[in-house]
């Protein structure tokens, strides 16, 4: 979407819309920041909406997956993937991955500001289903890879190994930019698991794109 498509998705006139969409880094002022924590809110109401009417046994759900839960929806990567989806990425070109995401906070914020609670929690809502839809869940995959192994291996099998995400090296890149690629080999109920990875400028995104791969692997057998 350009600028003005998303003025009209958020429901917002010219004059809100500049404001949610310059952050400090490209000028903007404290309003922006206003209006952020206000879209943050109004996320998180919405997302515990969400959640309830996904898990049927909610309310028992333990804080530590509650907490892993609201984080896999609303954390910077989820939110860089849906910020490319709607377009933001060209629109706030030069902001940094933080303000990208304060920004999507901050069209929800305004719309809050400008329209109320009903207008916005439907735009928090909209934003949650692309999430789920395109499924942009950004669910930490290298921390289930391990803990799924791990399980096989304290039922006793013998034929199972944890992965090893030493296997990183670098992939070509600048000296200021470098590019690192992980590779994963292990055993799981056994047989061998490869997983390479996408290359990336940092070895944690090497390691989740390597750990997700060998999930879908697992899930296949």
């Amino acid at each position: 979407m350009n600028r003005k498509e998303i003025g009209e998705w958020f429901k917002l006139d010219d004059e809100i819309l500049e404001l949610a969409l310059k952050p400090k880094s490209l000028g903007g002022k404290n309003e922006f920041k206003a209006l952020a924590l206000f879209g943050d809110l109004v996320i998180d109401l919405v997302l515990l909406e969400f959640l309830m009417g996904k898990y049927p046994n909610f309310r028992n759900l333990d804080q530590g997956k509650l907490t892993e839960l609201r984080s896999a929806t609303t954390n910077r990567r989820t939110f860089l993937k849906l910020a490319e989806h709607l377009g933001l990425k060209e629109i706030l070109n030069g902001a940094s991955d933080n303000d990208i995401k304060e920004a999507i906070e901050a069209l929800v914020g305004a719309c809050f500001q400008k329209n109320g609670f009903e207008d916005s929690s439907h735009v928090a809502m909209k934003l949650i289903l692309i999430i789920a839809q395109e499924n942009y869940f950004d669910d930490n995959p290298k921390k289930l890879l391990l803990e799924k192994v791990q399980a096989v291996i304290s039922e006793g099998d013998k034929d199972s190994e944890l992965p090893n995400f030493d296997t990183t090296y670098r992939a070509g890149g600048s000296d200021h930019q470098p590019l690192f690629i992980c590779e994963l080999n292990f055993m799981y109920k056994g047989k061998m698991i490869t997983s390479i990875s996408d290359k990336f400028g940092d070895k944690k995104s090497a390691h989740r794109n390597a750990a997700r791969k060998a999930l879908e692997i697992i899930k296949q057998m």
